[in-house]
């Protein structure tokens, strides 16, 4: 009974042949049942910025002490002014190499809080960027991110510098004159910002950065010409160039 039963044509059409068809089917996967590829997410380079953006504010606002330090400088800084007296500027009892010296240290020092502000704004989360790199994060949002945060940075140090000044100073100026210095001071903390995202983004660790902020910021004032004339440097003027 047993081998009539599997020597019948229902037994071989319906279950020999369907043995067979599952087997293949197993060997062969059919293409519409292959898994797709999925497709990366699109999001836009706006919408990125603004993700970006408020991740770095939660960040800095929960660094209490850095975020207070970092809005404590400049008052700090600017109440220093008092050394240089409220008669620099006057006709007669002024000192212009006292003003050049000033206006010196105004510039170094906002080179200098600009990037030591963000030296380490790149190389601490550089894990995050590679990772998120991989997916969807475009480079333009993310260092569009980084900027506006000096933008402001450097507009409230200006501020606070030049109101310093006025206070501590009273620079005698004629009309433009305090225009020119905000937007001057301005200048020097964003372009030491940008120095340090760009320190912070070529640098292997955050120790590294600290020292090639100092390689490469003391030099640029040593050869200044402000502490001392380049023509009194052996070859001040080229170096002065160069760096």
């Amino acid at each position: 009974w047993g081998e009539r039963f599997r020597k019948a044509p229902q037994f071989q059409e319906y279950v020999v042949k369907r043995l067979q068809g599952l087997q293949e089917q197993q060997r062969t996967p059919t293409p519409g049942r292959a898994a797709r590829p999925q497709r990366k997410r699109q999001i836009s380079s706006f919408r990125q910025f603004m993700i970006l953006s408020i991740r770095n504010l939660r960040i800095m606002a929960q660094d209490k002490i850095g975020l207070a330090l970092m809005l404590a400088v400049a008052p700090m800084i600017g109440l220093m002014d008092f050394m240089w007296g409220r008669e620099l500027f006057d006709l007669q009892k002024g000192n212009a190499a006292q003003i050049i010296t000033m206006l010196f240290m105004m510039g170094l020092i906002g080179i200098l809080t600009g990037a030591l502000s963000s030296v380490r704004e790149i190389v601490k989360e550089v894990e995050i960027y590679r990772r998120e790199r991989t997916v969807v994060l475009q480079l333009l949002p993310y260092i569009m991110s980084k900027v506006w945060v000096g933008v402001v940075l450097a507009a409230y140090q200006a501020t606070v510098f030049l109101i310093a000044k006025k206070v501590f100073v009273n620079p005698q100026l004629e009309d433009g004159g305090y225009l020119a210095m905000y937007l001057t001071t301005f200048l020097c903390t964003m372009s030491g910002y940008m120095m340090g995202l760009l320190i912070s983004a070529a640098s292997p660790n955050q120790n590294i950065a600290l020292f090639l902020v100092v390689i490469v910021l003391v030099p640029q004032f040593l050869f200044a010409g402000a502490l001392l004339p380049r023509d009194l440097i052996p070859g001040g003027e080229a170096l002065s160039s160069v760096i």
